[in-house]
This record gives C-alpha cells, sequence and structure tokens, in this order.
C-alpha cells in the first residue's frame, strides 16, 4: 500500500463524478481490489435524512456505485440509536438502502442486531474495567470508509471522521462509556487496517448538534486515505482548533495527526474556510456533559431510579432531539 497521505478538497455538490476524481486522488480506485470487502460507515445518527446532520443519500449511493464497479463486496454498517432512540431499519428504509441492497448486491448490517458478532476492547479508567463492544466486520473487513458530516457537536465539540464511529458501538446502552469516551473513540479508530474518509460537506450543522442545529449549504467534498489528516483540514475548514477537541488530544499524543507538509494535495483548501460554524450549549447540554465526568453520575442520569423523572422533567421544557 502508497502510504503517501493524499487529501482531496473540492467546492463540489457532492456529485458521482466529483466521488469518482476524489477516489482516484486519494488512490481509493486503485488499493480496492475485486473481491475485497468494504464496509461504509455513513452517519446515521437520525432515523431519516437530514441535511446537515445525516449523510446524504445521493453521496452515499455515488459511492456504492463507485466501489461496485472496482468489484468490492459491500456491506453497510450502523447501530441503533443510542438510549433506544430509534431503530436504524427506520433510518435504512428511509435513505432507500433495502432498495440499493436489491439493487447493486450490497449487505446491509445492524451492528446491534446480531450478538456473536461483537467483540470487545478493554478501557482501565476510574479504578474499573469497561468492556466496550465492536463489530467484528471492522477487524475483519479490508478497507472502512467512513462518510461523516461536518457539524457541531453539543458534547464533543465537532464530529468529524473520528466521532463517525461512535455508531459502530452497537450496545444501545453505549451512553454508558461517555465517561471513557475519548479512549474509546481512540482505540475504535486504530481498528482497521485500511482506512479511508469521504466527508460529506453538502451541508455543514452549526450552533449546536449531533441531531438538532441550523444546518447550511457549505457545498464542498473532502476524502482522504488518512482520519488524522482529514479532520485536521476539515477542522481549519469550520476555524475550530482541533488540539482544543479532547478527544483528539490522545491521537496528538500519539503521534498520529500529520503535519500538513507532509500531506499531498489536489488544491489548496484555504479559499472554502467558513466562518458560519459556531457552538452555542443550552443549560440541557451542560447537563448532559456532566453524565461525561463520571461513571457514577452518568448511572444516576440515565439508569438509577431518579433517571425517568429526570427526563420526564427535562422534555417537559424541551423538544426531544428525535421527535418527528
Amino acid at each position: 500500500m502508497d502510504k503517501t497521505i493524499k487529501l482531496f478538497i473540492k467546492k463540489s455538490a457532492c456529485t458521482q463524478a466529483d466521488l469518482a476524481e476524489a477516489f482516484d486522488w486519494i488512490r481509493l480506485n486503485r488499493e480496492v481490489k475485486p473481491g475485497d470487502l468494504v464496509l461504509l460507515k455513513p452517519n446515521l445518527t437520525y432515523p431519516k435524512y437530514k441535511p446537515g446532520v445525516t449523510t446524504s443519500p445521493p453521496v452515499l449511493e455515488a459511492t456504492i456505485k463507485l466501489l461496485r464497479d472496482l468489484g468490492a463486496k459491500i456491506v453497510v454498517g450502523e447501530s441503533d440509536g443510542g438510549y433506544n432512540s430509534y431503530e436504524v431499519k427506520d433510518a435504512y428504509h428511509d435513505f432507500g438502502l433495502y432498495e440499493l441492497e436489491r439493487r447493486y448486491g450490497i449487505k446491509i448490517v445492524n451492528f446491534s442486531a446480531d450478538k456473536t458478532s461483537w467483540r470487545y476492547l478493554t478501557i482501565n479508567k476510574y479504578a474499573k474495567q469497561f468492556q466496550v463492544e465492536y463489530p467484528a466486520l471492522l477487524e475483519e473487513c479490508d478497507h472502512f470508509i467512513t462518510l461523516p458530516v461536518p457539524k457541531v457537536h453539543a458534547m464533543t465539540g465537532i464530529s468529524l471522521s473520528y466521532k463517525n464511529q461512535w455508531g459502530c458501538v452497537p450496545n444501545t446502552m453505549r451512553l454508558r462509556y461517555h465517561p471513557i469516551f475519548n479512549e474509546a473513540i481512540f482505540a475504535i479508530n486504530q481498528i482497521p487496517k485500511s482506512k479511508f474518509t469521504i466527508i460529506d460537506g453538502a451541508y455543514g450543522l452549526t450552533r449546536s448538534g449531533p441531531m438538532v442545529g441550523d444546518a447550511f449549504n457549505l457545498g464542498w467534498l473532502l476524502a482522504a486515505n488518512n482520519f488524522e489528516a482529514a479532520d485536521l483540514v476539515a477542522s481549519r475548514l469550520m476555524k475550530v482548533e482541533l488540539r482544543r477537541i479532547t478527544h483528539y488530544r490522545k491521537v496528538f499524543k500519539a503521534g498520529l495527526v500529520p503535519d500538513l507538509a507532509m500531506v499531498l494535495f489536489n488544491q489548496d483548501y484555504r479559499p472554502l474556510i467558513s466562518d458560519r460554524f459556531y457552538l452555542k450549549r443550552d443549560i440541557w447540554n451542560y447537563l448532559a456533559l456532566a453524565a461525561w465526568l463520571h461513571p457514577t453520575i452518568n448511572h444516576f442520569f440515565y439508569e438509577s431510579c431518579a433517571a425517568d423523572l429526570l427526563h420526564k422533567i427535562m422534555y417537559t421544557f424541551r423538544k426531544r432531539p428525535i421527535s418527528d
């Protein structure tokens, strides 16, 4: 495999022609061989398509078409909504993925459905041992492609290539792992052996997130053969300092974020920098953030005898993130 870090960036409506150009630049069309198993992880954090929140259906379909033309065996995977908020089959239906399964011969997988396919990584923190689930496909696939959306996130600051893999944790009570999120998301992203990212910048999400906020036309496509380079550039396009994002501190400490002088670009990314991204947390966001501080607080908010009452009070004053 060519180890050169290559990044494609273009002002684009994220068409199939632009994706084909990106495939060529990052050498995805050379790395994927006929018969290779390619796992796609879109962002389906909402049960139906929502601009700025989920991956755009045309981007997902175009990616599938291009990979099929390369002779790949394609699997699209996602987990059920956290806290049992929705079943991913509803998102698959709305995105037309079952039709794409019939049309292109791909396979659609719900990571949450088959516990025999779960693998475990161990995180030691707070004098406890956490066993965090992940799907076996993450280590079995020949190539892994994540398809995030550039958005701010009320809990993690931003959501890009790294954060998108939280949806690979199949346990619908994965919010139990929020106090060890930084360690877990780092470990999960080290599992696939061949990784590519296609950041769907047709829309961005600002103000809040990950499911609510203000979506706006952004109009770019970013693809890379390196998650860290992609997120460094995408964060600069959003005018966010990546070193200040907590779950990226371990990534920087591990020396995985390259100097941009090491990255081969198809063009200068700087003309696409936007001033429109900002994060404004409300009181409910800060209360939710408290549950990330320690497992005891997390348990009190979500699984104690007081949890139902707390949520009833909260949703008396606040619209549920998934309610339409």
